[in-house]
């Protein structure tokens, strides 16, 4: 099977039958023949949803057209957008079809930004206007040919006129999974071993340097954590540090980093409540990496951004906000 003719062909998963399951606009689709299961390494997944078949050939030169078609977009500064989107390691434009894409959503909810359609959103007790989205951009870590890609770059100016660079990682449904995450390169060793120069940097995980890589995991005792999101927001303070900071600090009055996250109902993280859990782990990461920051324009931003919050007044296209039930 590849096309989902009805729900009961859906991923039997929280996620899809919790939220998707539920979308007026995904049933929709359904209806239309627009969904099939996900086509990943050779063959079609039973966990996962695209609205592309990419198992057939000629797809990956449809996949904008076929967005801006499913989400009627007219906006032609989409098309620019999601050539930044996709343009990674070479998979991304396979991602980004599937449902819970996490590049997908951060793609439909910013892409059009401009002075005439600016972003308002309050950091720091500031009132900030961006008016220019970038994607998947990538900032060196220190080292030849590895780098720090970010999600979303928005970019703007504060009331005062002072200039604002804020670098966004995006997470729709990463957080709900659990597990350790290891074989972390030594070219961080420098901030990991700031971060734990005096003790474990956060209450309810290990960090630990092993032989010759780094690990982080959940503490003896206390439940699975997402490991991952920690580990990437490290390897973004350091890319931003090593390779933004040292290039481009002159450029911006105000320079942050953040996350963004998808909020589920209850229903769909009931179960573990991964998304507060996820939250406290980010906030105190974000905290220590503040604590051992020396650029004054530099700051982690310290509380988790959510598209629902950010988004509730923005003008949004309508099939993104019936999709995204924002």
């Amino acid at each position: 099977m590849a096309k989902i003719e009805s729900i009961s062909d859906f991923p039997q998963n929280d996620l899809y039958r919790g939220f998707f399951a539920q979308n007026p606009f995904v049933k929709e689709c359904i209806k239309k023949g627009q969904l099939s299961q996900t086509y990943w390494q050779g063959k079609y997944s039973n966990n996962s949803c695209s609205f592309i078949d990419m198992g057939k050939p000629g797809r990956k030169e449809k996949v904008c057209d076929y967005l801006k078609s499913l989400f009627e977009i007219e906006n032609d500064i989409f098309d620019n957008k999601y050539k930044m989107a996709v343009a990674g390691d070479g998979w991304e434009y396979r991602r980004i079809s599937t449902l819970h894409s996490s590049s997908l959503v951060a793609l439909l909810c910013f892409y059009s930004l401009s002075k005439e359609h600016a972003l308002k959103m309050n950091i720091d007790g500031q009132e900030i206007e961006f008016y220019e989205s970038l994607f998947e951009q990538k900032n060196s870590i220190g080292k030849e040919g590895h780098n720090s890609n970010m999600d979303v770059v928005l970019i703007g100016f504060n009331k005062q006129g002072e200039s604002v660079i804020l670098f966004l990682e995006s997470k729709f449904s990463e957080y709900l999974s659990h597990g350790k995450y290891d074989k972390i390169s030594d070219v961080y060793d420098e901030v990991y071993y700031q971060l734990t120069a005096d003790q474990q940097p956060i209450d309810g995980l290990e960090i630990v340097r092993g032989k010759d890589m780094w690990s982080i995991s959940a503490a003896p005792h206390r439940p699975q954590q997402y490991c991952q999101g920690i580990k990437q927001m490290i390897s973004h303070y350091q890319g931003v540090q090593k390779g933004f900071i040292d290039s481009a600090e002159d450029k911006y009055d105000h320079i942050y980093l953040g996350e963004i996250l998808f909020k589920f109902p209850e229903e769909v993280d009931a179960k573990h409540n991964s998304y507060n859990s996820y939250v406290g782990l980010y906030k105190q990461l974000a905290q220590k990496l503040n604590s051992i920051n020396t650029c004054k324009k530099f700051k982690v931003i310290e509380t988790s951004f959510s598209y629902q919050d950010v988004l509730k007044d923005f003008d949004l296209d309508t099939n993104v906000r019936e999709f995204y039930a924002l």
